[in-house]
């Protein structure tokens, strides 16, 4: 859903560490690892829901999820065709509306990331 580039290493060495010691294949374990005077990944929900508080989405950005997510359901109603094709054969279920708000909030993870919110205004987490 989201494109974050993570640079690989160019170290031969790190690189068959990485992908060969099963040490590195356990996040929960790395994790376990941090030191202790880093933010502890129990506290970055609090964050995330103060960053999803704080960054707004417009009117019409709300009605554009809301179509879009009947779209995917009902694709006729919305106009969506394809030439010799029975679209609603096509469509067994759409995105949920739950589905929906896991993209409404990555749409904003990636406008806090820029500095802003979808609104194009500048963000403050309170």
């Amino acid at each position: 859903m989201m494109e974050i580039l993570v640079q690989a290493p160019e170290d031969p060495a790190l690189q068959h560490r990485l992908m060969f010691d099963p040490a590195f294949h356990d996040v929960h374990a790395q994790l376990g690892r941090v030191e202790a005077d880093v933010l502890s990944h129990t506290e970055l929900n609090a964050i995330a829901s103060r960053i999803q508080g704080a960054i707004r989405t417009t009117d019409t950005l709300d009605r554009y999820a809301l179509n879009l997510c009947r779209a995917t359901r009902s694709p006729a109603a919305y106009g969506i065709t394809l030439d010799g094709i029975d679209i609603a054969q096509l469509i067994h279920a759409g995105v949920s509306p739950r589905g929906m708000s896991m993209l409404l909030r990555a749409a904003k993870v990636a406008a806090w990331l820029r500095g802003g919110d979808p609104r194009g205004h500048p963000h403050r987490v309170p």
